[in-house]
């Protein structure tokens, strides 16, 4: 207390150089990273030492007296730093890394969520610019849709990928390198053995969209593309592959030839669309669509486009799947305050709640083959 950023940056590289006299790490290959509190710290180290290669800040902040009204962290700065910053203003000053920015030399990665309510979106931005004003290696990712921790999974997996990049180009001095992929993969789908696999990899650096033989044979690369494509799932005749996509800057539904060839965009980029599935008869895709910052299920007709929501946008929907005969979609929704499973008309009509739980989240459905609820 009283000393933020001072007894926590001695005590950190006590730590370090205790097991740098032990042996343990070369102290020429040292990266710095931290979330939320542990973004505050990294983004201070970098102002106090250059020992360090590489740093990544996650949700951190900078400046506490930028802080003070928009961040929960208001809180955390007055028991810590002490007073109000119109009456304490130099040691709110000198408790904030952005005042001290011009001694940082180490390349840094700035990570945050676009809806942080507790660190500021603002906080990594203004660090960020500073760098590259200054002309230090710098990066800065906004995850969508992320309040301070990065929950959905494609996301988190962006965070994990970016940070090990980068601390192997700064700290190791390596271009990334996705991971060798065994030579015979799975060719389980659904439990069904199937002629050609879809899959997507992001073995050079984004995720594309592959088909392999169950044989583990005749492995070909179908999209080409700087951001990312996955999720890829065959139409019911074998002739297409559905998949998603955020090449036109936004999550959406798209669709090519079992070839690759005539790729085409079915959702438009209003909103950002996952987790796409096409029914039985090929003729509608359901998916989970963004609007106004609420999850909810579309259907879009795969020949004209024309695209329906089918739930309530006040509550969240998602992990859409079809009936065997296409008549009906089982989804999940917090509609009475936990995740419970519902299913309803392919319509959207008659929607039927078939869990009730309580304090606990219940999703990923999917229809038995032999058996559908009445």
């Amino acid at each position: 207390m009283g000393d933020m950023g001072g007894g926590e940056y001695e005590d950190l590289m006590s730590g370090v150089g205790h097991v740098i006299d032990a042996g343990f790490i070369d102290p020429e290959r040292m990266g710095v990273a931290g979330w939320s509190w542990g973004g505050v710290l990294a983004g201070w180290v970098i102002t106090q030492t250059d020992r360090f290669k590489a740093a990544s800040v996650g949700a951190g902040v900078s400046n506490w007296i930028g802080e003070s009204g928009p961040g929960f962290n208001w809180d955390i700065s007055t028991w810590h730093i002490g007073g109000k910053h119109w009456t304490n203003r130099e040691e709110w000053r000198n408790r904030s890394a952005i005042n001290f920015v011009e001694n940082v030399q180490t390349p840094t990665l700035f990570l945050h969520g676009g809806k942080d309510q507790t660190s500021s979106t603002n906080q990594s931005m203004v660090y960020f610019d500073a760098l590259q004003e200054r002309g230090i290696p710098t990066r800065f990712i906004k995850f969508p849709r992320q309040a301070h921790g990065i929950r959905e999974p494609r996301l988190r997996r962006v965070r994990f990928v970016e940070e090990i990049r980068w601390m192997q180009k700064y700290v190791l001095g390596l271009e990334w390198k996705p991971w060798d992929r065994p030579a015979k993969t799975s060719t389980c789908t659904n439990g069904v053995a199937a002629p050609t696999v879809a899959f997507h990899s992001d073995r050079h650096g984004n995720s594309e969209i592959y088909t392999i033989a169950p044989s583990g044979q005749d492995e070909t690369r179908l999209t080409f593309n700087d951001g990312y494509d996955g999720f890829p799932s065959w139409s019911p005749d074998g002739t297409s592959v559905l998949f998603q996509s955020d090449r036109d800057g936004s999550d959406g539904v798209w669709v090519m030839a079992a070839d690759g060839s005539g790729v085409r965009e079915i959702t438009g980029v209003e909103t950002n669309d996952e987790n796409p599935s096409i029914s039985p008869s090929g003729s509608h895709i359901v998916y989970q669509s963004y609007v106004s910052d609420s999850l909810v299920i579309a259907v879009v007709d795969v020949e004209s486009g024309e695209k329906k929501s089918l739930t309530d946008p006040n509550f969240a929907s998602g992990s859409p799947a079809w009936s065997n005969d296409g008549s009906r979609i089982i989804f999940d929704s917090n509609r009475d305050g936990n995740f419970e499973i519902f299913v309803m008309d392919a319509d959207g009509a008659n929607q039927r709640q078939l869990t009730f739980t309580d304090n606990c989240e219940n999703s990923g459905a999917a229809f038995f083959a032999g058996r559908e609820p009445k």
